[in-house]
């Protein structure tokens, strides 16, 4: 855990913190990889999920007070994901990002 939070936190790469921690940087690239699925894991759940029907209201408000009005999707970047996008800006889409 401390090879995982030397890189996020400080930045190191994995061999700096190897090295710091005087372990392999495979085992300190592995620990990052068991904190980043643990993490997804335990937060999956209530933040990274679909919005209920419940929640759209609230989430297209929240998008109306940055100019957005009725529209509930993603920000993309131009081409993600086959939809017409304004020349040079971002498009809101409804559509899920490919992955």
């Amino acid at each position: 855990m401390c090879a995982a939070l030397l890189q996020l936190g400080d930045g190191l790469s994995s061999r700096a913190a190897g090295k710091y921690l005087k372990i392999r940087s495979s085992s300190a690239t592995e620990s990052l990889k068991q904190f980043s699925r643990s993490v997804f894991d335990h937060f999956q759940g209530e933040y990274l999920r679909d919005p209920s029907t419940d929640e759209l209201p609230g989430i297209a408000a929240e998008y109306e007070v940055y100019g957005f009005v009725g529209c509930v999707g993603c920000l993309i970047a131009p081409g993600g994901s086959g939809t017409r996008v304004p020349r040079g800006g971002l498009a809101i889409t409804t559509e899920q990002p490919r992955r």
